[in-house]
């Protein structure tokens, strides 16, 4: 997932360290080169998860997903829910998402 300004901001300020060291400790490149993403653990779960708990829950990233059973749904992701790569859909005036308009424009 993608890491914003306030997302680095509000996970710094939480962890009480300056926001450098945190983007030096706890992020990386996008394989894209387009922005900074949370770094994993060896075995791929997120480097703040211990168990099933997030130690950052209070100031997690939010991220919008793909619609389920035909609605947009807000929620935060976790390292399991998280697709590298994907963008957030954008809503058109009718309401569908930007990719379903777009495919059925082809």
């Amino acid at each position: 997932m993608r890491l914003t300004n306030p997302d680095i901001a509000a996970i710094s300020v939480f962890l009480k360290i300056g926001e450098y060291e945190f983007v030096q400790r706890y992020t990386r490149l996008r394989p894209k080169r387009d922005g900074l993403a949370l770094i994993d653990k060896p075995n791929g779960e997120c480097v703040f998860l211990d168990g099933i708990d997030c130690t950052i829950q209070a100031v997690k990233p939010r991220q919008q997903i793909f619609p389920r059973h035909g609605r947009m749904q807000n929620k935060s992701l976790t390292a399991f829910d998280t697709a590298e790569g994907f963008e957030t859909p954008q809503k058109t005036p009718c309401g569908m998402t930007r990719n379903l308009a777009l495919s059925q424009m082809n």
